[in-house]
């Protein structure tokens, strides 16, 4: 394999694969989260998602009931619940959070902008009727 080479200097074939198992698994970091939440009508619900470079976010209601999903930075889901807490309605305060991405229906798919870092998102949800909502999240 190298002829010229002293045996001191070649690295063990051991020494390499751990080497690649360990450049691999840093560098293929999955991120996963799964939750639930209870809306209750006109009002709005936050849920923050683990820091990610890319996220992909899936929601649907238990009982098929449309809702409003709005994907928003975290500091502006903050904002969003502080509006709503001075009178605002939830419609107002998702269009003054200034989403990245909304959906209305019973189930859909969201996703983040990619970034070379990480970023901290939230999905602000509301419905017209009592539901429970699943979200599950699969990125980077």
């Amino acid at each position: 394999m190298f002829p010229y080479c002293s045996p001191v200097l070649r690295p063990s074939p051991l020494f390499v694969v751990v080497l690649l198992m360990g450049t691999l698994a840093l560098g293929c970091r999955q991120v996963k989260s799964e939750g639930q939440y209870d809306l209750t009508p006109d009002v709005i619900k936050s849920a923050d998602l683990p820091p990610a470079k890319s996220l992909i976010i899936e929601f649907e209601t238990s009982d098929n009931v449309p809702i409003v999903a709005a994907l928003v930075h975290t500091s502006d889901a903050d904002k969003a619940l502080k509006a709503v807490e001075s009178g605002r309605s939830p419609d107002q305060a998702v269009a003054a959070a200034k989403s990245v991405a909304m959906q209305e229906g019973a189930r859909g798919k969201l996703t983040t902008p990619n970034s070379s870092e990480k970023t901290k998102w939230s999905v602000l949800f509301y419905s017209k009727k009592p539901t429970r909502v699943t979200i599950r999240t699969q990125g980077r």
